[in-house]
């Protein structure tokens, strides 16, 4: 039988931190809780479920907090969740199941769902680092995005964990942090360029966005991140009126990277607004039929959903309805509630 620690940061949880803390301490046998400044009753929940309750200053660096967390760990692994996390049922009882064997990795992958779309539908799945062998001593790296660097041996499962987010963020909480970096002179690691690019991009910074993008794919980075760096790249292009550049990069990544949905789902939509609709429309099918990459972020809504939304664009603006019915029947049958489809579904060519 392995024992298992739970460790948590948290700052300001109490609408989500007793619904993770009642499935986790159903399997867990030790929780420890670092506060980073609750105003609010986080901490006294925290407390109904463990004795182990310590206080964080804030640092503006989630690795030192993590890794403060993991420090307090006693038993034979450690299982690090956030606040609005979830389990369900199904994928509890794999844990127990799991935690009555004696395992041997060094660290065990789960699957993390974190992104959803308009409807409700799962849009971002990918691999996360959850249960870590404690006499290894493992410890995150990253003031932002942080990570565990993989090493020993390490085992990929078919756990979920979903992301169910109640309290909204700081929108700029995790750029102030990098802009805080550069101001303090950090030598920025390739992942770090990376995300600080991504933090660029999601608050609109797009210029900055490409400057950064720019340098961090002329690094010696993860493979998966160097390609997604050139969507987003190529997105900012796209956003600043630039398409020609916007070809050059996505078509540059295309000849780098092994294709994936996303990938061929952003050539797609480069050449639709570039107005080449035959090559948009070659894309957008690829996009269907290529599986996804083992070393990018699952994206399931770019297999079928957003190219088939596409489809129904260009074949509507063709002028040949029929084809342009066939895609929008495939997407009332993935997502009948996307405002896209709903949009389309009122068209009079379409019904």
């Amino acid at each position: 039988m392995t024992t298992l620690s739970l460790c948590m940061i948290v700052k300001n949880e109490q609408k989500s931190l007793d619904r993770i803390l009642s499935i986790a301490s159903t399997f867990c046998d030790e929780i420890i809780i670092v506060d980073t400044g609750s105003v609010d009753n986080t901490k006294n929940i925290a407390k109904r479920y463990t004795k182990n309750v310590y206080d964080f200053t804030w640092v503006n660096d989630f690795s030192k907090a993590r890794n403060f967390a993991l420090d307090k760990a006693t038993k034979d692994y450690i299982l690090w969740l956030d606040a609005d996390d979830y389990i369900d049922f199904s994928n509890v009882e794999k844990i127990k199941k799991l935690l009555k064997t004696d395992l041997y990795a060094d660290i065990y992958m789960f699957l993390y769902d974190c992104g959803k779309d308009e409807t409700g539908a799962s849009n971002l799945i990918f691999y996360r680092e959850r249960l870590l062998k404690t006499s290894k001593k493992f410890r995150f790296v990253g003031a932002v995005h942080e990570a565990i660097n993989l090493s020993g041996r390490v085992e990929y499962l078919d756990i979920l964990i979903e992301h169910k987010k109640q309290v909204k963020t700081e929108p700029k909480r995790n750029l102030k942090i990098y802009f805080n970096m550069q101001k303090s002179g950090v030598n920025f690691t390739p992942r770090d360029n990376y995300y600080f690019g991504r933090e660029l991009y999601y608050n609109n910074y797009f210029t900055r966005a490409k400057t950064q993008f720019k340098r961090f794919i002329k690094m010696d980075g993860f493979i998966g991140d160097l390609a997604e760096a050139h969507i987003l790249l190529t997105d900012c292009y796209i956003k600043t009126n630039n398409l020609n550049l916007a070809k050059k990069v996505i078509f540059d990544a295309l000849k780098k990277y092994r294709p994936y949905p996303e990938l061929l789902y952003k050539v797609g939509e480069v050449m639709f607004l570039l107005k080449q609709y035959e090559m948009a429309i070659a894309y957008f099918n690829f996009a269907t039929t290529t599986p996804s990459v083992s070393y990018n972020f699952e994206r399931p809504l770019y297999k079928n959903l957003y190219p088939y939304l596409m489809l129904t664009v260009i074949y509507f603006n063709l002028g040949d309805f029929k084809s342009a019915k066939f895609y929008h029947e495939k997407c009332k049958m993935l997502s009948p509630k996307h405002p896209s489809v709903i949009h389309n579904d009122k068209l009079p060519q379409l019904k």
